[in-house]
């Protein structure tokens, strides 16, 4: 029973560390798609939003926190 919990409290540990990363959590990387460009790993309403001419997601270049865009 001492071994079970040990290793249920192992794994845990073990897993939740490599949970803590977002991908492309500083929005640096974007793929252009049609018209319009979207952030690596994020999913936009820009594709449903695209066929009215409007796009709801936008690169800031002026006013960033760090890296490139905001």
């Amino acid at each position: 029973m001492k071994a079970l919990v040990s290793f249920l409290a192992l794994t845990g540990i073990f897993f939740s560390v490599f949970s803590q990363e977002i991908p492309n959590g500083n929005f640096e990387n974007w793929t252009k798609t049609g018209n319009y460009e979207e952030p690596d790993h994020w999913i936009t309403p820009n594709m449903l939003l695209s066929g009215l001419g409007v796009s709801s997601v936008k690169k800031e270049f002026t006013n960033v926190h760090s890296g490139n865009y905001s």
